[in-house]
This record gives C-alpha cells, structure tokens and sequence, in this order.
C-alpha cells in the first residue's frame, strides 16, 4: 500500500490542484483520503489532518450511500463506471450540516494500466441552489400575480378591473379610468385599446394638466396656418395622429368648459373642427379619459360640464390603490425587479424579509409608481444579491419608519430593521424613531436586542 501511495503522490498533482477553485481529493483503492487541498477543506469545513487516512465512504457523500461496500478494494461504484461528470449531491460537513455539492471522479492508473485510486473535486452549490429557488419562485410569483397587460394583481380588486378591462375593450364604449396618482391609469388605457379591434391603430397618450389652457384646444384638434399668433403652419392634433385608434386624455379635470363641449361634440357625432378652420372634419377614434380626483366632486364644482361627464363616464372603470391591495406587494416587487434588472444589468433577486415587511406596513401615497422609484434608488445602489434596509432611499425610509409603533410597543422584527437601517448606530437609530437613545436602549434590553460584535458602531 506505501508504494501506492507513493506512485499517487508521484503523480505531483497537489500543487495544481491547490491552485484550482474547486475542492479536490485523492481517494486510494481501499477509499481512503490521501490527499485533501485547501478549498476542499473550506467546503467541507474539515482540517487535513482530520481527513486524511480516513475513508470517504464514512458518510461523506450522499451519492454514495447503500452502494459502497466498506469492507475491502474496488468496491466502490466508481471503480465501475469510471467517471462521474457533475453530479449534484450533497456533502456532509464536520458539524453534521449538509452542503450541495456538484462531483466529479476519475480513476488514476500506473503504467501498466492498474487502477491505482480516483480524484474526486467538487464545488460548493449552495449559490447555484438558491438561484435555482429564487427563479422557482419567481416563475410561481409571475404564475399567481396574474400579469395582465402589465397590469400585475391577484386582489378582488384587481380581478374585478381585469374583467371590466376585458368586457369594455371589444366595443368603442366612453370609459373613464379612476384612481390616485400612480396606480397605473395609462396601463388600463393600454390594455383597453391593446384587446380592441383598434390594436393595430396608435395609441396616443395627452396629459392635460401638462398643457398650458391656451394651448390645450389646438393641441387637441389641431390648427390652420394663421389661427393665432405663433400658428406658422397647420398641425394636425393629437386626435388627428390618433386616427384609426385611441386617444387617452388623463386628468381630464384640467380641460375648460369650452373643450368640454368641443369634445362631446365629437363623442357624440365624431365630428370636431381645427382651431381657425369652418370646415368640419371626422376622425375614427375612441377616446378613453382619466382622471385622479373625485369626478362627482367635479361636477358639483362645475369644473366638469355634467353632459360631459355623463358622455365621457359611460363606462367607470376604478383602479384601487396600492394600500388597499397589500397582498399583491410581493408579487409587484418581483415584476419591478425583473425589469430594473434587465435594464441596468444588476444581481438582484430579490429584498430581504425585512425590506418586504417594511413595504408591507407603508401606506403608499404614491402607490406603484412610487414603490418603482424606490426599487429603482434600490437597485442601483444595492451592493448584494438582495436588497436590504440600507439600500432604501433615505426619505423613503424616514416616511416608512415614521409609521412605527410607539418605542413601548415595538416588536423585535420591527426593531432590527430600523437599527439595520441606522448600521446600529443607536443615535441614527433614535433619530428615525424621534424617541431617545435612552429610550432605545430600554427597548432593546427588553426585547434581549444586542449589537453585531463585528462591523457595527453601538453610536
């Protein structure tokens, strides 16, 4: 057996494959280890000492149990099949833990053609597995979240906008879109002209609070050459350009009484007129408008004519705001993610609980268009592979904590994520919370909370 070994150390392999990146070891015939490198002794969290001369059938490899005969030469099942490529399996450490693992094997000759042991090396799985369950359960999360058109949600609410979308979108009914700012209204827009007969046709989108009043009718309808000082040309209009398909007017609260009545004229017989011109004209548009504020509201304040709103509102279609579909939280993160992911190019798969508890409890003023900001800040500064308390925007964080429990009534988890945030500098940490250092540390000492030992400032 000494000249075997001999004839394997020989071989002078040691030196390379301690200048490899996977774990590496040199099996006898018996299966005992005669050579173990340093990046094995990492993944299995073992000295060499403690390796060597000891038999790797012992419990070491999952693959291998119920088919290695301990008792004598050759019976290992690699002496069989002569090599492993890549076999995913599991290790067991020192400490009884299991680490997954990805083997391969040979088996080592002399000259004359016997079988003289095997190598084994090895890399440690452990990142490539929960890659693996992150995308599982990114494709459960993008299965259940019911992506419609952009759209993502499982909430009632949003089931029932889904069906609202689906039953209005076929016909050319006058729909009006509701909701806060931000909950996705030229989303709906866009589903409603995407499903309709007008797919192939423009989709053309006007913010009418963005154009000053005494623009917004020729930019409408459109203009002749002359009509008013600056007009040194004809334009068309936006209902013009979206002929054949459908014109979005968001914020319609913003248009005056007299393009009110231009544009029921037009919801009525699709006729309307450029500013300057006699001269009727007919466009095939279906027009879909939005607006955030309470219409009835509107309409009491005579800020929308109640002929308009009858004629534009034919059709209500409500968005919910994002606090009142907080289930729908996670499922929305991981659809934000993937996107900001594939536009900057980042490693991010995904928050920590914390991050996610911390969305969970924040009221959302801005809804989906502000949770995209804050994972967007998230993202780019994010220095791991997910996002954690101190990747949040600081004024975000400052809002979101700002909703706490009193200091008495705070849980650990709670806690944690606020001096997590802070890097455990209590005096950052007390900042946020607007309560004292004094106080903190009381509530700390009643929830058992102690500072990290390593890399962390008590402040």
């Amino acid at each position: 057996m000494d000249a075997r070994i001999s004839l394997l150390k020989s071989i002078q392999v040691e030196s390379l494959l301690e200048a490899g990146s996977q774990g590496a070891m040199i099996i006898d015939p018996e299966g005992r280890v005669v050579f173990i490198n340093r990046q094995a002794e990492s993944i299995l969290g073992v000295d060499a000492s403690a390796m060597l001369g000891n038999r790797c059938a012992d419990g070491l490899w999952e693959y291998c149990e119920g088919s290695c005969n301990a008792s004598g030469e050759l019976h290992c099942p690699l002496h069989k099949v002569r090599t492993l490529d890549r076999v995913r399996t599991a290790a067991r450490r020192s400490d009884g833990t299991e680490v997954p693992v990805e083997l391969s094997a040979r088996l080592l000759y002399d000259p004359e053609g016997n079988v003289v042991g095997s190598l084994e090396t090895f890399v440690d799985c452990s990142h490539l597995e929960r890659a693996e369950a992150e995308s599982r359960h990114l494709k459960r999360l993008v299965s259940i979240a019911g992506d419609f058109h952009g759209l993502i949600g499982r909430h009632p609410t949003m089931t029932e906008l889904f069906e609202k979308v689906q039953l209005a979108a076929p016909t050319d009914v006058a729909v009006l879109i509701t909701g806060a700012s931000g909950t996705g209204k030229e989303l709906v827009a866009r589903a409603l002209h995407d499903l309709s007969a007008r797919a192939s046709g423009p989709f053309v989108a006007v913010n009418c609070s963005a154009i000053p009043e005494t623009l917004l009718e020729s930019s409408l309808f459109g203009h002749v050459k002359g009509a008013f000082t600056g007009a040194v040309r004809d334009a068309e209009g936006y209902l013009g350009r979206a002929s054949g398909g459908t014109l979005f007017l968001d914020e319609i609260g913003d248009l005056s009484p007299d393009v009110q009545v231009k544009l029921l004229r037009f919801l009525q017989e699709y006729a309307y007129e450029r500013v300057g011109e006699a001269r009727a004209r007919t466009a095939n548009v279906r027009i879909v408008a939005a607006t955030n504020r309470d219409v009835r509201t509107l309409v009491d304040e005579e800020k929308i004519r109640e002929d308009f709103y009858y004629r534009i509102a034919v059709f209500p279609i409500p968005i919910p705001p994002l606090v009142k579909r907080r289930s729908d939280l996670p499922a929305l993160v991981q659809h934000v993610l993937r996107r900001l992911v594939e536009r900057f190019g980042r490693d991010v798969h995904g928050v920590e609980p914390e991050v996610l508890d911390v969305f969970q409890r924040y009221d959302w003023p801005g809804n989906v268009r502000e949770l995209e900001n804050v994972l967007e800040y998230a993202v780019v500064v994010a220095t791991g592979s997910h996002i954690g308390p101190g990747d949040l925007p600081d004024p975000f964080f400052a809002r979101a904590t700002a909703v706490l429990k009193p200091a008495g009534e705070l849980e650990e988890d709670d806690l944690r994520a606020v001096l997590d945030r802070a890097g455990w500098n209590r005096t950052r940490a007390a900042a946020t919370l607007g309560i004292s250092r004094v106080t903190l540390w009381k509530r700390m000492k009643a929830l058992g909370i102690t500072p990290p030992e390593e890399g962390r400032s008590a402040g």
